[in-house]
């Protein structure tokens, strides 16, 4: 009878030790294994810069609950419809933590505003269709959730040529059920005011790709006078225009983390970072918004710096809920101003 008392609580006793260890490694588990909750109604995707992709890297991880998509800039098109890799791609690292934390990877593939790299492809079936296997081998070699197309400065004559591109690309690119968003110059009428705007049109776009991240900034430019690189005035232009011809659920608004440092029309981009080491080592003591909400101040008589932080980034994410479109796209990540975030979490 004792014995068989024995032995019960033994077995309760183990029984017990059991549970509680199995419930200990299931919750230690769990928190090493916690993925980050999107916390945000409206959709946010960030460029990941090769040449600075340590310190976007930190901001993505320090504010993966506010960021619903990736662009790392990995890639580049070759003439011959191939793909070549900017240092630091397929970071195995970033791509784990995406993975992780159910964050898309949409990498980029750029043709670093070289518009003859890309007629020579457009104007060649043959070497299309190997541009097109190319990006589908590249998205299922790497298992990622779509491709972002940044073809920039094209010229106006292949306007239909980069029509169809985008249409065989997206219906490639849906056997598989990928993504295909896509980088375009703003504009405010069909073919705008050059050839970069006129060579997308934005109704085949919004027809074939999934999201049209519209680069609503670089209205002054690095080889320009000094000026807001974003008027806001002019992004309302753009938006009015946008909405005319693209679904408001595919609309990303591209905005701006950096600066320039202007003297006559010469320019060297800043992150926002950098532009608090010139304030500082030049004691810069006046900083001006503009009336196109841009930050702005002058030093040593002849430079001329304009720049955004989180306070100009306000008052474009109001434009958001304004024209009730899908998000934005930032460009870029990494020594930004980090009270972006705290606007985008209060915003969006």
């Amino acid at each position: 009878m004792y014995k068989k008392k024995f032995f019960l609580t033994i077995l309760i006793l183990l029984c017990s030790i059991i549970v509680i260890i199995g419930t200990y490694i299931f919750v230690k588990g769990n928190i090493l294994r916690k993925k980050t909750v999107y916390k945000l109604e409206k959709s946010v995707a960030v460029y990941i810069p090769w040449w600075d992709q340590d310190d976007a890297f930190t901001s993505l991880k320090e504010n993966s609950e506010y960021i619903r998509i990736i662009h790392p800039f990995w890639y580049e098109v070759k003439n011959d419809g191939s793909i070549s890799k900017f240092t630091g791609a397929e970071d195995e690292d970033i791509i784990k933590f995406c993975k992780d934390n159910d964050i898309l990877i949409i990498p980029a593939i750029s043709n670093e505003q070289d518009p003859d790299t890309l007629n020579k492809i457009f104007i060649s079936q043959e070497l299309t269709s190997t541009h097109i296997k190319n990006i589908s081998d590249l998205i299922e070699s790497n298992d990622y959730d779509g491709i972002d197309i940044d073809y920039e400065s094209m010229n106006a004559q292949d306007r239909d040529n980069f029509s169809n591109f985008i249409t065989l690309l997206s219906n490639e690119l849906s056997k598989e059920d990928r993504m295909l968003t896509v980088a375009v110059h703003a504009k405010t009428s069909d073919y705008g005011t050059w050839d970069g705007p006129a060579s997308q049109d934005w109704g085949v776009l919004n027809t074939y790709a999934d999201r049209i991240n519209i680069m609503a900034y670089d209205y002054h430019w690095s080889t320009s006078e000094a000026g807001d690189i974003a008027p806001l005035s002019w992004i309302r232009e753009v938006l009015s225009y946008a909405v005319t011809v693209i679904d408001e659920e595919k609309i990303s608004l591209g905005v701006h983390t950096y600066g320039y440092d202007w003297v006559d029309k010469t320019s060297e981009s800043y992150t926002y970072k950098s532009i608090q080491e010139l304030i500082d080592d030049n004691g810069v003591t006046e900083i001006t918004m503009s009336d196109e909400y841009e930050k702005y101040f002058t030093y040593d008589d002849n430079h001329t710096v304009y720049f955004a932080d989180a306070s100009t980034l306000s008052k474009r994410l109001e434009l958001i809920q304004e024209y009730n479109i899908s998000g934005i796209s930032i460009w870029r990540i990494g020594d930004e101003d980090m009270n972006i975030w705290v606007e985008i979490a209060n915003q969006l």
